[in-house]
């Protein structure tokens, strides 16, 4: 499930910008998959490694929260976006974005990483994470910013996951969001606090 490998660092702006596909995608995502925002978004962060001597040691909860913040604030004319940053069992950074229409969240998103790849923490971004309903069923799709590409995650248990659903949601909206043609790298996020 994790580690995910280093990302964002690599044309950083083209990473974003598939990112920002996410925002214009929701017409496709509710009418061709049937599937309903859950009102939260993740961004998560890979840990800074001990052995490096580096300002992307310092990146701590903190670090994270004042980044997010910022990024945040800079935009007067919009509602605040509630966000909490969470550390994960295997040490990993999460910004948690609640309680927001999706266009805030998918913005929030968009504006937090776009403020980390130019405070130098590009290649500490690992993934974004957007829940959604398919009647009871939980669905993800997952940005990793290693291939700058997205991917479905449906998970059907605390181990397992539906792989036949997600290819043929891969199948539906590849015009909508650009998809991580490697499948190797669709990693299950069980337990992600999103």
């Amino acid at each position: 499930m994790w580690p995910f490998r280093r990302g964002g660092g690599k044309a950083a702006s083209g990473v974003t910008l598939r990112l920002s596909s996410i925002a214009t995608a929701l017409p496709a995502l509710t009418d061709k998959l049937e599937l309903q925002p859950r009102g939260r978004a993740g961004l998560c962060f890979r840990p800074s490694s001990p052995n490096k001597r580096n300002k992307l040691q310092a990146l701590t909860q903190d670090t994270v929260a004042v980044l997010a913040g910022d990024a945040l604030s800079s935009d007067l004319g919009s509602p605040a976006v509630p966000f909490k940053v969470e550390k994960d069992s295997f040490g990993y950074l999460w910004v948690v974005f609640r309680d927001a229409s999706y266009e805030a969240l998918a913005s929030a998103v968009i504006k937090v990483a776009d403020a980390a790849v130019r405070q130098g923490y590009g290649d500490r971004l690992a993934v974004t994470l957007f829940p959604f309903k398919r009647g009871q069923q939980d669905v993800f799709w997952i940005f990793n910013f290693a291939s700058g590409r997205f991917y479905p995650f449906v998970p059907t248990n605390d181990t397992q996951r539906d792989n036949e659903l997600e290819l043929s949601m891969a199948r539906t909206v590849p015009k909508e969001l650009p998809i991580d043609p490697a499948l190797e790298r669709w990693r299950g996020l069980w337990g992600a606090p999103v």
